[in-house]
Formats: C-alpha cells, sequence, structure tokens
C-alpha cells in the first residue's frame, strides 16, 4: 500500500505480511520502498518460519 505526505516525493509504503487462510496481519512495516525496509520485515517474520515472499504484482 502506498501514500504520501503533502507531495508525492514524500511516498511512504505499508509493508505487511497476511496469513493467507484467516487474513490476520502477522507483521508490518511503514518506509519508503527499500530493500532496508522489506528485510526489516523479514526479521519480524522470523519467529513465524516464513521462507517464501510473494508481492501483489
Amino acid at each position: 500500500m502506498r501514500s504520501f505526505v503533502e507531495k508525492k516525493a514524500n511516498q511512504r509504503w505499508l509493508w505487511h505480511a497476511i496469513e493467507r487462510k484467516s487474513g490476520k496481519v502477522l507483521a508490518y512495516v511503514l518506509g519508503n520502498r527499500s530493500d532496508e525496509v522489506f528485510l526489516q520485515l523479514k526479521v519480524l517474520l522470523l519467529p513465524f518460519g516464513i521462507s517464501r515472499f510473494y508481492t501483489d504484482d
């Protein structure tokens, strides 16, 4: 999910992981669209044993 603050140059992304069967959000991170932010999400998902990641595209 994407939004911006005042102007499009200030884009912020919501990176989130959703459990497919229940639809529950397991973890989320707010930030830009960079590898570093995705890696933060991966760390939050370590306790769940998740090893595959998919995007909406």
